[in-house]
């Protein structure tokens, strides 16, 4: 079993350690005012985009909020081990804010 491997208890020991923090996380990003169907909020779901990346790359994410003909998009990409495979696998989280 690799170094990575967690069990179920370890998750959960995690999640609990960290709940506030993520509580407050969540916070943060529901206090962005982005309605996305007003145009009047352009900068501010924009700027949630942006919010959005930066969290995925406080852990370990490559990501970035990219510009599109419609909504901004957030593109992450983080390399994670499967113990069943050689190496590492590419993991794409495509989050729209």
């Amino acid at each position: 079993m690799s170094d990575q491997t967690r069990t179920l208890d370890d998750v959960m020991k995690q999640i609990d350690e960290q709940f506030d923090g993520s509580v407050e996380r969540l916070s943060d990003l529901l206090r962005l005012e982005s309605v996305s169907t007003d145009p009047a909020h352009d900068k501010q779901t924009a700027d949630c985009a942006e919010f959005c990346a930066e969290m995925l790359r406080s852990i370990g994410f490559e990501a970035e909020a990219v510009v599109t003909s419609g909504h901004p998009m957030v593109v992450a990409e983080h390399p994670f081990h499967v113990a069943s495979h050689e190496g590492a696998l590419p993991l794409l989280a495509r989050l729209l804010c």
